[in-house]
């Protein structure tokens, strides 16, 4: 896990997001690192996807997060630059990465 302050440097600053990368942490849900598209989709309204230059960001309001599937698992060259669609993620592609944010 890392934690991520709003103000770098400042030992009073409170926190802005918390990346997860250990399958122990789930949801309440549990969504966790080991869950897949579909399951994320079962579970929570996807309200946004937009895509970066090697993976998609699902960006979920009802967590407060962002969680973020590798171009590989879409059929998708890494660093494709074509824009990512909901309708076009596979219920199979894996999660990569999870962030709480805090702001």
């Amino acid at each position: 896990m890392t934690i991520v302050p709003k103000t770098s440097q400042d030992s009073t600053s409170t926190i802005k997001y918390v990346e997860i990368f250990d399958n122990l942490y789930h949801t309440d849900k549990e969504i966790s690192l080991e869950s897949t598209f579909g399951d994320v989709n079962l579970n929570y309204m996807i309200n946004k996807v937009e895509s970066t230059l090697s993976s998609a960001t699902l960006y979920i309001d009802g967590l407060n997060a962002t969680l973020s599937i590798d171009k590989s698992e879409l059929g998708m060259d890494m660093f494709s630059k074509k824009e990512v669609r909901l309708e076009q993620i596979p219920d199979v592609a894996k999660i990569k990465r999870m962030t709480i944010w805090f702001d």
